[in-house]
């Protein structure tokens, strides 16, 4: 096949085919080298940049970072292929499945509910609540490692939550904050430097868990945060550069 940048345009059977080429014995070794790992960081960096663009408004460029972000899962996808586990058909496969399962009023209309069941039988490696159908489920189990600590928290404390574990009261969880602040002034107070750690995340914990009970979202509040003084900052050091 002959690619050219002058071609209208590729779609996904091309990048799927650009992917797999980069990966062959014929490729490039910096891509064929390539694990789950060292392309973790990438990823990562794409969706948090796809989210600032979002939040800017720069659909161009957004449309640059989803794009970027599709060339992670597509790489992903081909290197548990090549172990026979699984290739982004599946992935697909997988999708259209959840979708169709959350939305059963849209996608499963005038299906009687017992066929419904004998039809969710279908291999997600036990990762779908079929209908209304509970399963057991870990507290940490779909909350990724690798999300900001706020956001993190937000959904530990959210699937605590419908367990029935945790602050369910505004006033309980204001005090709680109050405590674990007393604490950490403590520890700083009596110099406990190796409390400092454990202590601030306590009570950043507390935060998040206000946060959710008064339905502000934590990640965007201290995201607002940061940008408010950084504009302060900047106009602060412009104000002194004109003296």
């Amino acid at each position: 096949m002959i690619w050219s940048l002058n071609r209208e345009n590729y779609g996904i059977i091309d990048l799927l085919n650009i992917v797999r080429v980069l990966r062959s014995s014929d490729g490039c070794l910096g891509d064929r080298i390539q694990t789950h790992s060292s392309l973790r960081s990438s990823f990562i960096e794409s969706v948090h940049g796809a989210s600032e663009c979002i939040d800017c408004g720069d659909m161009n460029s957004f449309k640059e970072k989803l794009a970027e972000v599709l060339k992670c899962i597509i790489f992903h996808c081909q290197i548990e292929q090549e172990f026979n586990n699984f290739s982004f058909d599946d992935v697909i496969d997988d999708a259209c499945k959840k979708l169709i399962l959350k939305h059963p009023h849209i996608f499963l209309k005038g299906v009687q509910e017992n066929i419904l069941k004998e039809s969710n039988q279908f291999n997600l490696n036990n990762k779908v609540r079929f209908l209304n159908v509970k399963r057991p489920v870990e507290p940490s189990e779909e909350i990724p490692k690798t999300l900001p600590a706020l956001a993190r928290a937000k959904k530990i404390q959210s699937k605590a939550a419908r367990e029935g574990y945790g602050v369910f009261s505004i006033d309980e969880a204001l005090s709680e904050i109050k405590n674990r602040l007393r604490s950490l002034e403590n520890a700083i107070k009596n110099g406990e430097i190796n409390k400092y750690s454990k202590k601030m995340g306590d009570f950043l914990f507390s935060v998040s868990e206000i946060s959710k009970l008064i339905d502000v979202d934590a990640e965007s509040s201290l995201y607002d945060s940061c940008q408010r003084f950084m504009n302060n900052f900047m106009h602060t050091l412009e104000i002194q550069n004109r003296v």
